[in-house]
């Protein structure tokens, strides 16, 4: 049975179109239509709103649509207002300057406001946590993974070469598998090791070696190791996919990190919501971090024959053994290259 159809305007700059669409249109497929009839880019962020009388009202998910669509009348509040969104300071600087890495994971929230909190941070040159998008939900469910990643989507667009790492919660892989099907989704090391016990220190040296390994070789005697000593952690190792945690089999480029742990230090911040105003300066300075880095980027961090410090601290020490290798410049159409030679 064909749903009703909503008649009104969109309006974009100095272009309006009267417009039909279903009255069960979601917020997806509504985006998905204005970007087609624009001919806006995909990567492009869009905010949607309509005005009732004085009040300007923004639609942001599935239920301001439907009411939108179904419950608002009149022929002067009919208008869907369109405009491009300006990305944030941390988005800017995820896209111009950051390696297509994406680490996220949640947190429930304590205190008076519950909930959970999904988190998704970027990583810098320097070894830097730069939080880049944030969303309170009810659970760690699929609906709100899928809910906050194309949230997500909606600011960064297709990434190429994008990794996301987290653990092996299977609300995120759903809503990974959905949002980025394109994407690596690797998880966490440190979870995977304990979820399946292995955090003994007879063991734990071992996994840590396996997981790091470079080659192929060092990686299957290790694996051979593990399954003299613990053949029942072997075969679950296997059974999560072998290329979702281990460095020599990974089939993209995980940059080197291994653990969700830079996620997790951002939700340590919000475990105890009572102090809100604490989390509200701790937000308005995460701002101005963000402010900071974006300028000193663009003035840094193009500058030829220059490396971070973070970079500097891990060359020297094995100069003798890196001057063999070349290094490249980052920047966004080079992201997929090696550094020091290493993938």
């Amino acid at each position: 049975m064909t749903s009703l159809k909503f008649k009104g305007f969109l309006v974009y700059e100095e272009l309006e179109y009267r417009v039909l669409v279903t009255n069960d249109v979601n917020y997806s497929n509504l985006v998905r239509y204005v970007k087609k009839k624009f001919k806006l880019a995909d990567g492009n962020r869009i905010c949607l709103s309509y005005n009732i009388g004085s009040n300007h009202i923004n639609i942001i998910d599935d239920d301001d649509v439907y009411y939108f669509v179904n419950e608002v009348s009149g022929e002067e509040v009919k208008k869907l207002y369109i405009k491009l969104g300006e990305p944030t300071i941390q988005i800017k600087s995820f896209l111009c300057y950051m390696r297509p890495l994406i680490i996220i994971d949640g947190a429930h929230l304590k205190g008076t406001y519950l909930g959970t909190n999904l988190v998704a941070v970027g990583m810098d040159g320097n070894n830097q946590i730069i939080p880049i998008a944030t969303g309170v939900s009810q659970g760690e469910t699929g609906e709100s993974w899928t809910w906050f990643l194309r949230k997500l989507k909606d600011c960064i667009g297709e990434v190429p070469n994008l990794a996301i790492i987290s653990d092996r919660h299977y609300a995120i892989t759903l809503a990974c598998n959905t949002v980025f099907p394109n994407s690596f989704h690797g998880y966490c090391c440190r979870h995977l090791m304990m979820n399946y016990g292995m955090q003994s220190d007879k063991f734990k040296e071992l996994y840590w070696k396996t997981c790091k390994a470079y080659t192929p070789e060092d990686f299957e005697k290790l694996m051979s190791d593990i399954h003299a000593l613990r053949p029942d952690a072997h075969q679950k190792l296997v059974d999560a996919g072998i290329e979702k945690w281990s460095r020599a089999k990974c089939p993209a480029n995980r940059y080197n990190y291994m653990t969700s742990n830079s996620v997790e230090s951002i939700n340590a911040l919000t475990k105890d919501n009572v102090v809100r105003k604490k989390l509200n300066s701790t937000q308005q300075e995460e701002s101005s971090q963000g402010k900071n880095y974006w300028s000193e980027s663009q003035q840094e961090m193009y500058e030829p024959q220059h490396v971070t410090n973070y970079t500097e601290d891990m060359y020297h020490p094995h100069q003798e053994y890196t001057d063999q290798y070349f290094m490249y410049q980052h920047n966004p159409q080079s992201a997929n290259l090696p550094i020091n030679g290493l993938s």
